[in-house]
């Protein structure tokens, strides 16, 4: 999938995840691997109070990779504010 099509799926319902997700994905996308653009894609897959709620730390991905997905575009957060 290109940056354009998957800047276009981080557009979601919630402003809070579009903040969060857009500047890393533009940030990074180029320089993911496969693996991790197939990681990004499930985790946009996922339905938005699942998003919300990983991202406010109130559960954890089941899977791994998500969680380490989810917990460096929260870091990546951090730094740029």
């Amino acid at each position: 999938m290109t940056l354009g099509k998957t800047l276009w799926r981080c557009r979601r319902g919630a402003r809070e995840l579009d903040a969060l997700l857009h500047p890393y994905v533009k940030a990074y996308y180029e320089e993911f691997s496969v693996a991790q653009r197939v990681t990004l894609n499930q985790l946009l897959a996922c339905p938005d109070p699942d998003l919300l709620d990983w991202f406010l730390n109130r559960t954890q991905p089941e899977s791994p990779s998500l969680a380490v997905l989810v917990n460096d575009i929260s870091q990546f957060n951090r730094r740029e504010r």
